[in-house]
């Protein structure tokens, strides 16, 4: 019973110390002050209706806080796909999103975006983030 306890200490610390520096690796910073692993992008979900998805364009591109220009989901601009609404909204969520720090709140949207990994950037249509 002794060698079994002893061999559970063993394990537990050797996790503990295996979850310490997986922490300490994930927290490196970037010239931003941010985890240089934090790329974050906010979309639409693809379920969205379109009543849904044109609110979330009018408010991000008619309020004024931050000063969003949506020109990029306008005729001429790199993201104007007007027969693909939710790339469209996509884009000015990500930029509102973006804006905002990457904060959760800033991606709900009534419950219609979603935070992805993944870069979404599409031919032209650039999503940078911050």
């Amino acid at each position: 019973m002794l060698k079994l306890s002893f061999v559970f200490f063993v394990l537990t610390i050797a996790l503990f110390e295996c979850f310490t520096t997986i922490t300490e690796a994930r927290e490196v910073k970037n010239e931003n002050g941010r985890e240089a692993n934090d790329r974050k992008w906010c979309i639409a979900k693809p379920s969205t209706s379109d009543a849904q998805l044109e609110m979330n364009v009018q408010y991000v591109c008619q309020q004024g806080y931050y000063k969003i220009s949506c020109s990029v989901i306008q005729p001429g601009g790199s993201c104007y796909i007007p027969s693909n609404k939710v790339s469209s909204a996509s884009m000015v969520m990500n930029l509102f999103f973006q804006q905002d720090g990457q904060t959760a709140n800033a991606c709900y949207f009534n419950g219609s975006g979603m935070v992805v990994y993944d870069n979404p950037t599409v031919g032209s249509c650039n999503y940078p983030p911050q």
